[in-house]
């Protein structure tokens, strides 16, 4: 579930910074993601990923396949 789509319940907004918190690394690439406001998170699939595309992966960021 987009916040975009409940831009004004407060309870969604502290859920979603709260897993944030918790997970502040993309779920596709494995990289932090910055800010809460370059997350595109989905609340009830509590999954993180880059609101934008994902950075290039270098040889050593950390991510195994």
């Amino acid at each position: 579930m987009p916040l975009s789509g409940h831009p004004n319940d407060p309870i969604l907004e502290q859920i979603a910074r709260d897993t944030f918190a918790l997970f502040p690394h993309c779920h596709r690439c494995g990289q932090p993601i910055a800010t809460f406001e370059e997350a595109d998170l989905r609340v009830h699939a509590m999954r993180v990923v880059h609101r934008l595309s994902c950075p290039e992966r270098g040889p050593s960021n950390g991510v195994t396949e």
